[in-house]
């Protein structure tokens, strides 16, 4: 049922919101402290992805390069993107963009990390962020050029008499 509720959860539209989930390990005992979170957001879909606690099969951590795959689906076409994520000590970091643009429609259908030796650690758990949820305030429309003139000429019109009232100081006056 968990894996069920993670597949419908993962299908839902990325629409200039956030996606946000948790990773969850997969597979090997011992796996218990592996960590991390995957994030989708911005404007052009920057991927973030952190993992803590990757361990080999003895319980080593594991230093190298994992790999994080995203099958995602944009404006209805499959894409396929893969993060190079170096690990030190069992810890690692990579960010990277899908390069959106706006309109676009992402529908996340898996994420996947694997170990340097290929093996699958993680995958994405349940959907920690809503994306769904409603979005922030409409950006600010850009004033129109005859109001930055007018704020132009004010900011000048300051300046001049901030400048002439400084050479009426220096001058003891």
């Amino acid at each position: 049922m968990r894996l069920l509720l993670a597949i419908v959860t993962l299908a839902l539209p990325l629409v200039g919101r956030a996606y946000q989930a948790d990773l969850v390990p997969v597979g090997r005992a011992g796996a218990s402290d592996l960590t991390g979170q995957v994030s989708i957001g911005g404007a052009d879909g920057a991927v973030h992805v952190s993992i803590d606690g990757v361990t080999d099969v003895r319980g080593n951590s594991v230093d190298g390069n994992a790999a994080v795959r995203l099958r995602v689906r944009v404006n209805g076409l499959r894409r396929r993107v893969v993060l190079q994520m170096p690990l030190d000590a069992g810890s690692g970091v990579a960010d990277d963009s899908l390069g959106l643009r706006a309109g676009d429609q992402v529908i996340v259908s898996d994420v996947r990390v694997r170990a340097p030796d290929r093996r699958t650690i993680a995958e994405a758990g349940v959907v920690t962020a809503d994306a769904t949820a409603a979005p922030g305030p409409a950006p600010t429309p850009p004033a129109s050029l005859a109001e930055c003139q007018a704020s132009l000429q004010s900011c000048t019109d300051d300046l001049d008499q901030c400048n002439q009232d400084l050479d009426a100081c220096e001058s003891g006056g």
